[in-house]
């Protein structure tokens, strides 16, 4: 590919062609590329003062020339601050590659891109990459060009002091971009106070010389009227209750912007829950429940059932010094049922963190503690249990299978002072959950099966039921063919170890067999043709057999017959012999026909 020039000269008959022509390596200048950004470090955000290398990087490389531009257009301070010139990094740069050793607030740059002009003879072509963001940790800008938020609390562990302690509890950055101002106004300090409208402006004392145990130090930074203020701690002034509370850092300008975190001394602590009782009441009679919290003021309590929040009791203060108060919270029904019966949250907070607890309230008898279940049989338990401590007059043992988790029935046994109970109705080798409550608790059968029951397995026994589905079949004149399926599983009453098969003939000695318990098929062998067998079958455990199921009758197979007896010849003329015999001595079935064979 190339292009060509003609040139004729006047007054000759001669014209100068010029042809030039482009090898591809030299029109990769021209044809379209991408690029992208490359940073060093990765990180973003980057911590405040941290260095910054940005690379402007083409897909491949190119014969043309190539020059480099940086898109600022995204950059909050636009030119319209600084007499035209962009003021956001890399700064109106043209090079490919830019770096700031301790980048600073005043370069962050949202949607920053890339630009190569790519240019070879008389054509060229621009490629523009993919916008990246250059943002600060802990700088967040508020309202377009206004202040910037004062951010950047140490440590989350800061806030609690030491006694003595000196140096820096917090650090806010805060101030203007270059170029909104043209005064050098510093624009942050330290209050302590709930607000800017409540507050007392700290010293700034640069070392410790006001006598306040808190002061605002400042390490100003010149570029931009951008500012580090510290809320510092200084170790010989005393630091007192009155000194705890809320600090908050402020940009001028009416407050318009500030962050605040709270400071006490490391003697306060978050407020914690006693562990609370259970608490009983009958019907109809006030009851009081409450819960303890120990900790640091202030506390507040709440009250919530089944998540719903209810007043906040009567608050007790039992005990209060100058680092920790106890406090108890009580809550009253005044004329309690059975249906106020379940879960209560008591939750208490202060500035250093919260605690909550579950109280338990009972209206109505309380169910037996202890429950223990004694297995004496293999269809028997034994159940004991405490007697109740309040209001009962009777019980009802509950008992379900935990395997489908169903109820199964329940017995009673009146007596408040009552504490055992046999239960001889159940299943072989079957696995119970029982529960034990006391009398006017309602229970339904439809409900689940309690988690908080005593589970008990019932004894093995040999099984109670014979094998299902006996049938029996002949295979040849000396085999017949048992097969059945097992007894239902609740009649195994333990695991399985084979099968006893019995079988005789009308009138004979009974024989037996064994198979194994996962056989279900079975071949009686060496049996007399066509003769009628009883069978029988009985599933074995290792408490011993089942019953026998039902007889089932079948008769072997039928077999060539022995030979005629007593062959006679009874008469003989020219045309004719006749012949008479007995029967076979065994017919091995029915007989259906005799072959006589002769020969002259």
């Amino acid at each position: 590919m190339g292009y060509f020039r003609r040139r004729c000269f006047a007054g000759y008959t001669v014209c100068v062609v010029a042809v030039i022509l482009f090898t591809p390596k030299q029109l990769q200048g021209v044809v379209a590329q991408t690029v992208s950004i490359q940073r060093s470090p990765s990180t973003n955000p980057l911590p405040l003062f941290s260095p910054l290398t940005l690379t402007c990087e083409l897909s491949s490389g190119t014969s043309g020339s190539v020059s480099y531009s940086w898109d600022t257009s995204g950059c909050y301070r636009n030119s319209q601050y600084n007499n035209g010139n962009p003021t956001c990094f890399p700064h109106g740069s043209s090079s490919r590659t830019v770096s700031v050793a301790t980048i600073r607030p005043e370069d962050a740059v949202p949607n920053l891109r890339c630009i190569a002009t790519i240019s070879l003879l008389f054509t060229s072509s621009t490629v523009t990459s993919s916008p990246i963001d250059i943002t600060l940790s802990g700088l967040v800008l508020i309202s377009g060009n206004s202040a910037i938020t004062p951010t950047n609390v140490i440590s989350s562990n800061s806030n609690l002091l030491e006694p003595g302690s000196t140096g820096v509890i917090a650090r806010c950055v805060s101030g203007q971009p270059p170029g909104e101002f043209t005064t050098n106004t510093f624009v942050a300090s330290w209050y302590f106070g709930e607000s800017a409208s409540t507050n007392t402006e700290l010293p700034e004392d640069n070392d410790c010389s006001s006598g306040a145990p808190v002061v605002t130090r400042g390490a100003s930074i010149s570029q931009g009227f951008i500012g580090v203020v510290d809320l510092y701690r200084c170790s010989g002034n005393s630091f007192g209750t009155n000194n705890e509370g809320t600090y908050h850092c402020a940009s001028g300008f009416g407050f318009q912007t500030q962050q605040s975190l709270n400071v006490f001394s490391s003697s306060r602590t978050a407020p914690t829950i006693d562990t609370p009782l259970q608490v009983f009441g009958e019907t109809g009679i006030p009851v009081t429940f409450s819960c303890t919290s120990r900790g640091s003021v202030p506390d507040t309590f709440t009250w919530r059932s089944d998540g719903v929040d209810l007043s906040s009791g009567t608050l007790i203060t039992v005990s209060h010094t100058a680092t920790t108060a106890v406090f108890r919270s009580e809550y009253t029904y005044s004329s309690p049922n059975t249906a106020l019966t379940g879960i209560y949250t008591c939750s208490v907070a202060n500035f250093l963190g919260s605690d909550s607890a579950a109280v338990s309230l009972t209206i109505g008898p309380t169910d037996p503690s202890n429950v223990r279940v004694t297995v004496t049989g293999a269809r028997s338990v034994r159940v004991d249990w405490t007697p109740s401590v309040y209001g009962a007059h009777g019980y009802s043992v509950l008992y379900f299978l935990v395997e489908p988790g169903s109820f199964v029935d329940s017995s009673d046994v009146s007596g408040g002072s009552s504490s055992s109970l046999v239960i001889d109705n159940l299943e072989e080798d079957t696995l119970y959950r029982f529960k034990v409550q006391a009398d006017g608790n309602a229970f339904s059968s439809s409900n689940a099966v309690p988690s908080d029951g005593v589970r008990a397995r019932t004894l093995t026994a040999a099984p109670s039921s014979p094998p299902q589905n006996v049938m029996v079949s002949s295979v040849d004149p000396s085999s017949l063919q048992v097969t059945w399926e097992p007894p239902p599983a609740i009649d195994q009453n333990g695991a399985l170890t084979g099968y006893q098969i019995t079988y005789s003939q009308s009138g004979a000695a009974v024989m037996a067999a064994s198979t194994s318990a996962t056989s279900s098929t079975y071949t009686l062998a060496g049996l007399v043709s066509f003769v009628e067998y009883s069978v029988q079958l009985a599933a074995v455990n290792a408490d011993g057999s089942g019953p026998l199921s039902t007889s089932v009758v079948a008769r072997s197979g039928q077999d060539v017959p022995t030979v005629p007896s007593s062959l006679m010849v009874d008469s003989v003329s020219d045309s004719m012999v006749t012949l008479s015999w007995g029967l076979p001595s065994s017919a091995n079935g029915v007989i259906t026909q005799y072959i006589v064979q002769y020969r002259r």
